[in-house]
């Protein structure tokens, strides 16, 4: 299991993406799937639009899109493995507006 810290989402162009939290897991395969649970808050007067992913080796296995809302939990999961080596997974956020959000993981 891992945790992390709250991390705001910078004014930043859409196209780029935050790293919230890697995860680096030794070669193998796996018979559970890796499961992420975060939170999104808006930190403004307007509401929260984000997008989130879950990435292994640049392949998205899972994404979720928040809109229009004060506040959102979201939940993401897949099956990794099969690979050689260590390999990561990670989670990915970004803005779909300009305005500031917070994200925990």
């Amino acid at each position: 299991m891992k945790r992390v810290n709250e991390v705001a989402l910078p004014i930043i162009n859409n196209s780029n993406w935050v790293k919230v939290a890697t995860l680096t897991l030794p070669g193998g395969t796996y018979a559970d799937a890796v499961s992420v649970t975060g939170w999104l808050v808006r930190t403004t007067d307007s509401a929260l639009s984000a997008n989130c992913q879950l990435v292994k080796s640049g392949v998205v296995l899972d994404q979720v899109r928040v809109a229009d809302a004060d506040a959102s939990a979201f939940a993401m999961n897949d099956y990794v493995g099969g690979e050689a080596g260590a390999f990561q997974v990670y989670v990915a956020s970004r803005r779909r507006t300009t305005r500031t959000r917070r994200i925990s993981a």
